[in-house]
This record gives C-alpha cells, structure tokens and sequence, in this order.
C-alpha cells in the first residue's frame, strides 16, 4: 500500500496528525488510549456540571481516524 497516508501533515479530509500502525493489534491499543482518555474527559465534564457549572465546555476530544 504504498502511499496510504499520502499526507500527514495536514491531514485526510478535517483528520490531522494521523499515525499509521502496522499491525491491527498496535491500532487497538492506540484505540483504547484514545477511547479511555476522552471518556475521562466526559465523566468530568459531568460531574462538573452536577455540581453546578453550566458554561464550561467539554474538553477537546479526538477520536480514531480509519481509512
């Protein structure tokens, strides 16, 4: 697959800083860190707003990109 991530840089279509994994099981791992990190993000998000704070915006998230 020569030229699959043709442009890093600025990204395929709105994604940037994409990284290219070899192997499926080195994907999921990038995955689950991804997917662990920004549900932290909502769950304070929540408590924050239960306890009150109703104009603070979430956290900037990412998610996967697969092509």
């Amino acid at each position: 697959m020569s030229g699959f991530l043709t442009n890093t840089t600025s990204g395929h279509g709105g994604a940037t800083n994409l990284k290219k994994y070899e192997t499926a099981a080195d994907a999921l791992d990038a995955i689950e860190k991804i997917y662990n990190e920004n549900v932290e993000k909502v769950k304070k998000r929540f408590r924050e707003f239960a306890e009150g704070d109703k104009t603070s915006p979430l956290d900037i998230a990412y998610y996967p990109y697969l092509v």
